[in-house]
């Protein structure tokens, strides 16, 4: 029933206002020509010597300066009508993604997702391409010129016209009621540009050596592949408006010298009736066009889920190592450097800006193409170790919803007592996060961001200065309960800080400290 409200909504408010306004426009100055508009020309040109059909040709005039008109805001509407389009797709792409669980390789289900994204594609086509709404308008303008033609009556033209507004504005108010989830779609297209930010910095544990960087050219294949097709729809709603604007012209003039040298009477009429049908033709071929394309760029991004699960599937068969070694050794190839890091601690690296850290913590996670380690446990090259890992950035990115739904999105539970440091920054469980985030302050998105995170099962956390939005006082939280979960979940944590005197807030049997 939601999503039949929300149809209706986006049917006659959301998408086509522009288009009532028009096919009202017309309806009006066609249905009252002969009391109206016809006595103001006559009385106008009362003692001019101009034929009488010259009243057909102003109104042709009128009909064809407003379609034009029209058209030309629909054109410039197109391009920003495409990308809202495919940003929406894009941000389901991404999230359904998300929801393969890529630090789980037991839970992958690509099958699944790809039968996901094909339903969401062929409910949302036809709304949101605008076909349903204007085929809807369009045959309800097209009753009222034949009703007029046919029957002469403009008592029954001026109830279906009633009819028409009052059902305009009961969707107005099925939208309103769901005017929450609409703001949240539209504000979708402002995290497209995050697509592949959002993944790895945010939302997913990673492994270790070089299967994040194949995943990472899928995904982005998939996003240029999604880029590519914003641009193209944007171009073809342009075309498809174009082909509106130069169809009902050419048709309407047509129809003009024709009606003009013929002096048929319900000349306006006539080739109103004419313009609708061409609308509608144009719209269609839009439609089924705008579809075609786009469930050809969904194949597409459907094959790189597959490869991605492909992958994962080679990993299912790996031997996964029950015990976690005691240290592991990273080995540039270039340089044969090393550095160690010891497990079931807090790996601390400090140096001064510029110096490599940030690169470095990049090259674990095998997102620094250039520089590749090699991953040495207790002294033997290996490739599974840890067998979860999660990247912490100082780069928030969070979901509408409320703050407890942000926090067990990867977990779907709460491991983690979060009451304490919420209250410390000022929101609690239940506070909504609106807008990804915008209504939060900076250190609030960090906390909510940093507990998503932690309240996950990944074995290991590699934190590029996680705390730099934070007050002291929620920075002294972070501190003590990545201690606790050293001490009481044997976890691994490799911190990144510009702090001097960070050792201060540790025990140093928790703390591996790596100066350079």
């Amino acid at each position: 029933m939601k999503d039949l409200i929300k149809w209706l909504g986006a049917l006659f408010w959301k998408v086509q206002i522009l288009w009532f306004c028009v096919h009202g426009g017309i309806a009006i100055i066609t249905f009252f020509e002969t009391y109206y508009l016809k006595k103001v020309i006559d009385i106008y040109f009362s003692n001019q010597t101009i034929p009488e059909n010259y009243n057909g040709f102003l109104k042709y005039i009128l009909v064809i300066v407003l379609l034009l008109c029209v058209n030309f805001l629909n054109v410039l509407l197109a391009k920003h009508v495409g990308k809202k389009v495919y940003a929406d797709l894009s941000q389901r792409l991404t999230y359904q993604f998300l929801n393969l669980k890529w630090y789980d390789v037991y839970s992958c289900n690509a099958a699944d997702t790809v039968k996901l994204l094909n339903n969401d594609v062929n409910r949302l086509m036809p709304i949101l391409f605008g076909f349903f709404p204007v085929l809807a308008i369009n045959i309800l303008a097209i009753i009222f010129y034949c009703v007029y033609l046919f029957f002469k009556s403009m008592l029954i033209t001026v109830l279906l016209l009633i009819a028409f507004v009052i059902l305009f504005f009961v969707s107005y108010i099925f939208d309103k009621i769901l005017k929450k989830d609409s703001n949240a779609q539209r504000e979708a297209h402002v995290h497209k540009e995050s697509f592949i930010i959002n993944m790895y910095n945010n939302f997913k544990y990673i492994f270790a050596n070089q299967r994040l960087k194949n995943t990472l050219d899928d995904f982005n294949e998939v996003n240029e592949v999604l880029n590519e097709t914003s641009i193209q729809i944007a171009y073809h709603s342009q075309i498809s408006s174009f082909l509106y604007t130069t169809v009902s012209t050419i048709t309407i003039l047509l129809s003009f010298i024709i009606l003009f040298f013929l002096k048929q009477k319900d000349t306006a009429i006539t080739a109103g009736l004419v313009v609708q049908i061409s609308t509608l033709i144009s719209q269609a071929l839009k439609y089924f066009y705008s579809c075609l394309h786009a469930k050809n760029q969904l194949s597409m991004a459907s094959a790189s889920i597959d490869r991605i699960n492909n992958l994962y599937a080679k990993e299912h068969s790996g031997a996964v190592p029950e015990n976690l070694p005691q240290s592991a050794e990273i080995i540039w190839e270039d340089s044969r450097e090393s550095i160690n890091f010891e497990y079931n601690k807090i790996n601390i690296i400090r140096s001064a800006n510029g110096k490599g850290k940030t690169t470095l913590l990049n090259s674990l996670c095998g997102l620094e193409h250039t520089y590749i380690p090699e991953i040495k446990l207790n002294g033997t090259l290996s490739a599974a170790a840890p067998k979860k890992l999660c990247y912490i950035t100082n780069t928030t990115c969070l979901r509408n919803g409320t703050v407890l739904e942000n926090i067990t999105e990867n977990s779907g539970k709460l491991n983690i007592d979060v009451s304490t440091i919420l209250q410390l920054v000022g929101i609690d469980a239940e506070t909504k996060v609106e807008n990804f985030g915008e209504n939060l302050s900076a250190g609030q998105k960090q906390i909510v961001h940093i507990l998503k995170l932690l309240n996950s099962n990944a074995d290991a956390f590699i934190m590029d200065e996680p705390d730099s939005a934070l007050s002291n006082e929620a920075r002294l939280w972070l501190y003590e309960i990545m201690q606790s979960l050293v001490k009481n979940n044997n976890k691994t944590f490799v911190l990144v800080s510009h702090s001097a005197n960070i050792m201060d807030n540790f025990d140093s049997d928790n703390v591996h400290m790596l100066i350079f």
